[in-house]
């Protein structure tokens, strides 16, 4: 398997520092660096929407929007998911945009 045809790999254009390669199969992996994409990818549920920790590699977190799960697998390609730099979450808590970050679940506030 080469590179790019491996199911964690976003692309040249994920990063401007280095190949960026996540080592998991994921249903949903960020679309780029910068609290920008992370908010982008939290901001397409609404306010108070509660996501919940299900995987953590690589410097990045999945998510599952736990009000909108409906599949007991939790990796189902059909639940909502959104993942994100953990440096990017800490971030938008920083700035007030999600709490709870420090733990396994948090809340949009926006």
């Amino acid at each position: 398997m080469s590179l790019s045809d491996h199911p964690g790999y976003l692309g040249r254009w994920a990063s401007s520092r280095f190949i960026v390669l996540i080592h998991a199969d994921w249903p949903n992996y960020p679309a780029g660096e910068g609290q920008g994409f992370a908010l982008a990818a939290l901001g397409r549920f609404p306010p108070e929407t509660d996501f919940k920790l299900i995987d953590d590699i690589d410097r990045c977190s999945l998510l599952i929007a736990s009000q909108y799960t409906k599949y007991l697998d939790l990796f189902d390609d059909r639940n909502f998911h959104v993942s994100a730099w953990h440096e990017d979450l800490i971030e938008l808590a920083n700035s007030g945009y999600i709490t709870g970050v420090q733990g396994a679940l948090f809340k949009t506030s926006y």
